[in-house]
């Protein structure tokens, strides 16, 4: 519990009058045992901030104590040692001063807060940590901390504590070291500049030998309110080879200012009650509306203010309920959940009676030799390793028992797992830099430059957090300022003139009585209009998924899924009239936006981070509603190109990359070869000229309605930012481009870019372009190298003019050009003679050529071999594995679980786009099936014992069998057959199910060369050359060198021969048993 007892309040701030501090070098905060140990001296005590050093912690630990902030600064690069940490009350409002980043320390390691006093005077924290190296440098970096604190300054307090490894006969020690000799010189030599006054515990804070080592350094205005003037500051027991230190201390005619924010509580909505939650939401309702059956009026129109008015009443009943019922998570000290228990508590009082028995002894001047103190240290010694093992027993309990109730059905089980097992890792965001020629960032973010400091490299540090929240703010506002400028003066004015015009083109729309209810309309009323019913509201809402996820509103998607019919009704209104307004609800176009930092990125470079976007869930609702009216329309007037892929229903990654390598292998089989050009647009969402998409919409006679209702939804949008569980005050603008993470912006940007496709689809033989949303490529065919050259050249400066016109931009350096073709001896002359000086001009640079490009997620070469494909699978899935081996590896956890989670985390990572690469040979395939035994060995614990030195074989078989689940070589066979299968479903779009009845005499003939189309999977298939009668994937079992792709005679012979057999056919019953549905699958009837 938290002590208010010093707490006082004037003029409506909370402030405290004293500060209880406990220093203490803690040896290392990983163990169980010593975290329960500082768990027991907070409850003992209860501190107001405790100084640690030594923690030994890197990113990978989770430390949180309840009613503690914690903020450390491990040792760099997870080295374990060190590091230092400062746990602080909640109720205290601080700032965290990051010394590190200005200056890098080799010798002192720090961590320092800053508390604001009533007067708006400082009172600076530190906890310290000096190993025994580096002695040359201390007195250096001890200075360098006292100058960027600016300790020398009136209105600046301070009290710096630790362990500085410094002895001196000063502070009680029997004789001094360099380091304490250096540093009673410092202190000589500085006490009035920076009003130094040195502290020291009243017994050895070292008792190995007897040494006094960790201090405390203080403004000696500050009052030290339980110092014994000639013994010292009080020492505490505690089970590190260190004692902590204790006091009090208050600052004269001053006083420490709490923190005054909101508490934020963290709901569990997966424990709720949602019964109660609905009678309580109809109370709260009732009480609102006084019993009246709307709280909205569906029985006439309602204006734009009228709309906001009552989402902002609705949000209200809803919360009032969330706060009644919805269980707040109750967040444990990360052990006291674990391991409390009668017996840990007496053991550990035992102990801490027989330290103080101990120290009692030293004070009394008993030698070290004296017979009783080396009982009780025997006595120390074996009361420690009792509780040790106490600890280790009731932590292995926990987690057994923890584990044992994850039920392998439960839709919530990943969940769960995740919770236990994957390492979240929460970067806190402490400092950005900002290089010196970037005044204008900072200017714009509302930072004066003066008051910056710098670092070594002489670039500005941002660390107080409102600036980090700015700083993100300005940069991410930046780029949806960002906007091409063209010459195309005649498109801007027709674009504006469309804009204007339509201001004065008035949209139908409907009048609400009591007769055509608002929240009361039959599918019939709604047929010729944009409206929906209650059922359409209800279907979407139902469809949520249970995300506890919150925009600004603060109502997750599980509570509107939740929510009873009388709530439901009332946005039925709010929603028909937002539609019959053409209106978006102004407080459903803010956004949170959460800056993410890209992987393997500096973390103090602002611009390495990317933005997440958290809109409130209500209107994504909504914007579904509108999308299903774009996607109606789209489909109506045909307007989206075939050869676009991306954000369109039963279109995928792998259909765009099936056309890609179908095309190709057709052409290099005709003796042809095929250049093309992966194009990255820069940007895209964000970068969309908006007018010129409105325009477009116009264009292509979108309902004059929904062109309404779409740019009121994409204008006027904004965002705040969130950093540290901070958020800005500054509310930011979207001022161009489609903002990021909503429902819509998707499908927009497939209608802005899609007269691009059209233009490149209309430009004659041979030329071609595929597009998985900004993802495009271009390509063209030819024999000769002249022509192949210019033809993709023509095509790609289509791209920058268009690209040019429309305010797009192209991020050239991440652009990819590659030659697709046959051996150079296969190749036309101009191709052998040429090939290696292939670039593609730009505006800016030549795009060279490269022999493998990743499009989509696939690793294709030039000559479309997947060697290198499947080695970056592998290397990506072992990392996988790796990162989720605390799973794997768990004794405790149910084998059904983790085969399940290798199927969800592993597999998919091994098998994606396995229709296109479906032509590797046995050696490779052999790869993948040795990775996934050696993961099934781990999930079942079956390995060779020592119980039979190690000899015992389990085969492969037997595994498999234990997992019960089907070899992953015949698992791919399964998902191209699903692949191909649905695929001839598609029956709108011929880029898609065209390539399942191609043309057999064609397959039949280029099986031979080694540009296999991935349709030919199809012809393979029908005639048993992938998977024989007795389900054995015998086409991963010929041998074939990894580098033949092609499919001649003497492979099909071996196939059907079944001879020239590599590596174990050996497959499980489920394999054995599987039953093929030859119905779907119709090319194996």
């Amino acid at each position: 519990m938290i002590n208010y007892t010093n707490v006082l309040t004037m003029n409506n701030n909370l402030i405290i009058s004293n500060l209880t501090i406990i220093t203490l070098n803690i040896n290392s905060l990983i163990s169980i045992e010593k975290k329960y140990c500082l768990q027991k001296l907070i409850e003992a005590y209860n501190p107001d901030i405790i100084l640690l050093t030594e923690t030994k912690l890197n990113t990978k630990h989770k430390i949180y104590f309840d009613n503690y902030k914690i903020i450390r600064n491990d040792r760099i690069n997870s080295i374990q040692g060190g590091g230092t940490a400062i746990l602080i009350k909640n109720i205290f409002k601080f700032r965290i001063i990051d010394i590190l980043n200005k200056k890098k320390h080799t010798c002192i390691e720090s961590t320092t807060i800053l508390l604001k006093l009533k007067s708006n005077d400082n009172l600076y924290i530190s906890a310290i940590y000096a190993p025994q190296n580096n002695q040359q440098y201390f007195k250096y970096e001890l200075e360098d901390i006292f100058k960027s604190l600016n300790l020398d300054k009136i209105k600046n307090y301070y009290i710096i504590g630790g362990d500085f490894n410094a002895k001196h006969t000063d502070w009680k020690n029997k004789s001094s070291n360099i380091r304490g000799n250096i540093l009673k010189n410092w202190i000589n030599n500085n006490s009035i500049p920076y009003k130094i006054n040195m502290h020291h515990s009243d017994l050895p804070s070292y008792p190995r030998t007897e040494s006094y080592l960790d201090l405390c350094i203080t403004d000696n205005r500050i009052i030290l309110n339980n110092k014994e003037l000639q013994v010292g500051l009080k020492t505490l027991p505690f089970a590190s080879d260190h004692n902590a230190i204790y006091f009090n201390i208050t600052i004269p005619n001053d006083n420490i200012n709490l923190n005054d924010e909101e508490i934020i509580h963290i709901y569990n909505y997966k424990s709720t009650n949602w019964k109660k939650f609905a009678k309580t939401i109809n109370k709260n309702y009732n009480f609102q509306t006084n019993n009246s059956q709307n709280l909205v009026p569906n029985d006439r129109n309602l204006n734009n203010n009228e709309i906001d008015l009552y989402i902002k009443k609705l949000e209200k009943i809803i919360h009032n309920s969330i706060t009644e019922i919805v269980p707040k998570f109750k967040k444990k000290t990360s052990v006291q959940e674990l391991i409390d228990n009668k017996l840990c508590r007496k053991l550990h009082d035992h102990k801490n009676l027989l330290i103080r028995a101990m120290n009692k002894m030293y004070r009394l001047n008993y030698p070290k030799e004296d017979f009783r103190i080396i009982n009780i240290k025997a006595r120390i010694k074996n009361t420690n390793q009792l509780l040790k093992e106490n600890l280790k027993i009731n932590l292995n309990k926990f987690w057994h028992n923890k584990i044992n109730k994850i039920n392998p059905n439960n839709p919530n089980m990943f969940s769960t797992l995740n919770k236990i097992f994957k390492s979240k890792s929460n970067l806190i965001i402490k400092t950005l830099k900002i290089k010196s020629d970037n005044t204008d960032l900072i200017k714009k973010s509302n930072i004066k430059v003066s008051k910056l400091d710098k670092d070594e490299n002489n670039n500005y540090i941002i660390n107080k957090p409102e600036n980090i929240l700015q700083v993100f703010g300005t940069i991410f506002e930046e780029k949806h300022k960002k906007i091409q400028n063209n010459t195309n003066i005649t498109l801007e004015e027709k674009v504006n003139k469309a804009i204007k015009n339509l201001e004065h083109i008035k949209s139908k729309s409907i009048n609400f009585t009591s007769e055509f209810k608002a929240n009361e309309l039959s599918t019939s009323d709604t047929r010729n209009n944009n409206l929906i019913t209650k059922e359409k509201l209800n279907g979407i809402l139902l469809a949520l998924k249970n995300k506890t996820s919150v925009g600004i509103d603060k109502i997750p998607n599980i509570v509107l899924k939740n929510l009873p019919y009388i709530i439901t009704k009332q946005y039925l209104t709010i929603i028909n009239n937002s539609l019959n307004n053409n209106y978006f609800p102004k407080d459903w176009k803010t956004a949170i936006m959460i800056p993410i930092i890209k992987p393997g990125k500096d973390p103090t470079d602002p611009y390495n981070y990317r933005p997440i976007s958290l809109l409130p869930n209500i209107s994504k609702v909504f914007e579904k509603i509108i999308k299903e009216t774009i996607v109606n329309t789209t489909d109506k007037l045909k307007i989206i190109n075939d050869n676009q892929f991306g954000f369109r229903e039963k279109h995928s990654t792998i259909h765009a990359i099936n056309k890609l390598v179908s095309d190709i292998c057709w052409h290099v089989n005709n003796n042809e070869c095929v250049s093309g050009l992966l194009i990255d647009v820069k940007d895209a969402f964000t970068s969309i000229w908006t007018k010129g998409l409105i325009h477009k919409l116009v264009e292509y006679k979108f309902p004059i309605n929904q062109i309404k209702i779409i740019q009121d939804m994409i204008t006027d949008k904004t965002f705040i930012v969130q950093t540290n569980r901070l958020k800005s005050k500054k509310i930011f603008k979207i001022k161009n481009g489609l903002q990021q993470g909503t429902v819509t912006s998707p499908m927009l940007f497939l209608i802005y870019i899609n007269e691009l496709l059209n233009t490149l689809n209309n430009q004659g033989k041979n030329k071609y372009s595929i597009a998985f949303a900004d993802d495009i490529i271009i390509y063209t065919s030819n024999k000769k190298f002249n022509i192949i050259k210019s033809e993709l050249q023509n095509l790609f400066n289509i791209v920058q003019s268009y690209i040019y016109t429309w305010k797009l931009s192209i991020n050239y350096n991440k652009c990819e050009l590659i030659l697709f073709r046959n051996k150079l001896k296969k190749c036309h002359n101009s191709i052998r003679q040429n090939w290696k000086q292939f670039c593609i001009r730009s505006e800016s640079i030549n795009i060279a050529q490269t022999n493998n490009v990743k499009y989509l997620g696939i690793n294709i070469s030039f000559n479309l071999n997947y060697t290198k494909h499947i080695s970056i699978i592998l290397e990506k899935a072992k990392k996988a594995f790796a990162m989720a081996k605390r799973l794997f590896y768990c004794k405790n956890l149910d084998v059904k679980i983790k085969i399940l989670a290798y199927q969800t985390l592993i597999r998919p990572i091994l098998t994606y786009g396995c229709s296109i690469w479906f032509n590797i040979s046995a050696s490779l395939m052999e790869k993948i099936r040795l990775f996934e035994r050696k993961c099934l060995r781990t999930c079942l614990n079956s390995y060779r014992k020592p119980e039979s030195h190690y000899k015992h074989y389990i085969s492969n078989k037997k595994i498999y069998n234990k997992a019960k689940i089907i070899r992953v070589d015949n698992f791919i066979i399964k998902l191209i057959r699903k692949h191909y299968a649905r695929a001839a479903e598609t029956m709108h779009n011929s880029n898609i199910n065209h390539p399942v009845y191609t043309d057999e005499i064609y397959i039949k003939k280029t099986i031979n060369n080694e540009f296999i189309t991935p349709e030919s999977f199809i012809y393979l298939d029908k005639r048993q050359y992938i998977q024989n009668i007795n389900k054995i994937p015998i086409f991963y079992h010929i041998n074939r060198r990894a580098t033949k792709t092609e499919i001649g005679n003497d492979t099909i012979d071996n196939i059907i021969n079944y001879s020239n057999i590599k590596f174990n056919t050996d497959i499980s019953t489920r394999d054995k048993n599987g039953k093929i549905n030859k119905k779907i699958f119709f090319w194996l009837e």
